[in-house]
């Protein structure tokens, strides 16, 4: 094999891929459902809502069902540019940092004042 060529291994393989007839999960739920049978989530929902359940079974069902339920909440802030913010929101992201500063022992009087010893001369 010369440069450029590939490993020559791509392209359709025999007895690659799904196998014909198979099922995936959306067809298979609804093949449960429509045989009357109760789907896992459903089991653990019906778990929940049940009163007669001790307190400590109940929580543990919560805690598997919940990521089925409820997405996971991005732990990204968006930040609006200064253009897209009123006045009193530019003042509080100005105080919120100068809090920032004084938290973290950075002087804000310097600001813009480098010492040049990160330079190369």
């Amino acid at each position: 094999m010369g440069i450029g060529i590939g490993s020559g291994r791509g392209g359709a393989r025999r007895g690659s891929g799904r196998p014909p007839g198979s099922k995936d999960r959306r067809r298979r739920a609804a093949q449960v459902a429509a045989a009357g049978q109760k789907l896992p989530l459903d089991i653990m929902l019906s778990i929940i809502n049940d009163p007669s359940v001790s307190e400590a079974r109940r929580d543990k069902f919560i805690i598997a069902a919940a990521p089925y339920l409820h997405p996971r909440l991005t732990t990204i802030a968006i930040a609006k540019a200064p253009f897209e913010m009123t006045d009193v929101e530019i003042e509080q992201t100005l105080h919120r940092q100068q809090e920032y500063e004084a938290r973290h022992g950075f002087d804000s009087s310097r600001r813009g004042q480098g010492n040049g010893e990160d330079r190369d001369s």
